[in-house]
C-alpha cells in the first residue's frame, strides 16, 4: 500500500511538471525578474539602434548637402573658366595653314608564348 501511494504521489508531481512546461512553451523567457531583465536590455538596444541609425541619416543629408552646394559652388567657374582658355589658346595660336595631327603608332608588340619572344608588327596586321 505504501509503494502504491508513493507511485500515486511520483506520477501526480510528473503530471505536473510537465503541464506547467507546457503551458510556458513558446513564451520565451519565462515569468519573474529574469524575463523582465531581458525584455529591458532588448529594449535599450532597440533604442540605441535607433538613435545610431538616425544619426547616420543626418551624417549623410549633411554630406550630401555639402556635395551640393560644393557643386554649384564649381560649376558657374569652371563653365566661365573653360570658354576663356580656348578662347585665348585659340587667339595666341598664329593661322600659318599648318595642321598638326597626332601620329597613330603603326606598330604593335606581339609576345609569342612558344618561344617566349616579343615581335614587333604592324597594328594592322594583327
Amino acid at each position: 500500500m505504501l509503494y502504491k501511494a508513493i507511485g500515486i504521489i511520483l506520477s501526480a508531481l510528473f503530471i505536473v511538471a510537465i503541464q506547467v512546461n507546457a503551458a510556458s512553451a513558446g513564451c520565451g523567457g519565462g515569468h519573474g525578474f529574469r524575463a523582465h531583465q531581458a525584455s529591458f536590455a532588448h529594449r535599450q538596444a532597440v533604442k540605441q539602434s535607433k538613435a545610431r541609425k538616425a544619426q547616420a541619416i543626418a551624417a549623410a543629408r549633411q554630406k550630401k548637402a555639402a556635395q551640393q552646394v560644393a557643386a554649384k559652388a564649381q560649376s558657374p567657374k569652371v563653365a566661365k573658366a573653360a570658354p576663356a582658355a580656348d578662347e585665348t589658346a585659340a587667339a595666341e595660336q598664329p593661322d600659318d595653314g599648318k595642321l598638326d595631327v597626332a601620329a597613330v603608332e603603326e606598330t604593335c608588340t606581339k609576345f609569342i608564348a612558344e618561344t617566349g619572344t616579343t615581335v614587333t608588327i604592324e597594328c594592322a596586321r594583327q
